[in-house]
């Protein structure tokens, strides 16, 4: 294993162990040594992204294209940051030559295409990626956009299976989320009875705790830092005045 792979490979397990920021201090530093190395580039993104910082993460990744334009690891990672900083239409191109090109992360490719074709209101196109099939659609994630295809042209079949889903043996987050889509599914088709005890159930059996010991703790570790004069997150857009922000807990 290279120097390059060595610092490379502590930078990855800092981020496993929950040190982000001291992980992209390792990477700024290796960055120094060897800008022309995309995997540096790769590393201090991956840093990045873990601190919430997308938009930095994704010109890391960028930079790593730039230096390896085949660099499949790069075009996956800067595409799910693009996804993540809500700029879908960028993210689209890049996925769907993954997509077309196949080879290692074949599963994980379609799934992000599927994702951004949802979102992007791509019906078509994605019921088309449905269409082709692949390994991919085994993944429980793959779920919500069979469904989405199978609601198409046969709205009760798409209920029913999700509805097998709701009662089956994957984690619960796959599962809720499932049942709130059959729930939907019921609630277009005038079956509101059945939508609302659906729900009801839902939130009985699978409802998640509320965390408001890590919440208070995220609020305090701001509080602190505000009053010790730490730097501010640089804005990323103007600031607007007259605007409320109302957070439902």
């Amino acid at each position: 294993m290279s120097r390059i792979q060595q610092r490379i490979a502590e930078i990855e397990r800092l981020i496993a162990s929950g040190q982000p920021e001291r992980a992209e201090e390792v990477a700024d530093g290796l960055r120094a040594l060897h800008r022309r190395d995309p995997s540096v580039w790769i590393a201090r993104g991956r840093a990045r992204i873990e601190q919430g910082r997308i938009t930095q993460a994704e010109a890391d990744f960028a930079q790593a294209m730039r230096l390896a334009p085949n660099d499949r690891r790069a075009i996956v990672m800067r595409a799910m940051a693009l996804h993540d900083a809500k700029r879908p239409e960028e993210a689209l191109p890049l996925v769907r030559e993954l997509v077309a090109v196949g080879g290692p992360g074949a599963a994980e490719a379609p799934l992000l295409l599927a994702s951004l074709l949802k979102w992007t209101g791509r019906s078509a196109e994605l019921h088309q990626l449905v269409a082709r099939g692949g390994s991919w659609l085994a993944s429980p994630r793959a779920l919500a956009y069979r469904a989405d295809a199978l609601a198409e042209r046969d709205p009760s079949a798409a209920i029913a299976m999700l509805m097998g889903f709701v009662d089956g043996s994957e984690p619960a987050e796959y599962r809720r989320g499932a049942g709130f889509q059959a729930a939907l599914l019921l609630d277009k088709a005038g079956r509101y009875r059945e939508a609302c005890e659906l729900c009801a159930r839902m939130h009985r059996t699978m409802g998640g705790e509320f965390d408001l010991g890590t919440l208070r703790s995220h609020v305090s570790a701001q509080r602190e830092a505000v009053l010790k004069g730490a730097a501010r997150v640089t804005p990323a857009a103007p600031a607007v005045d007259g605007l409320a922000m109302v957070v439902a807990l």
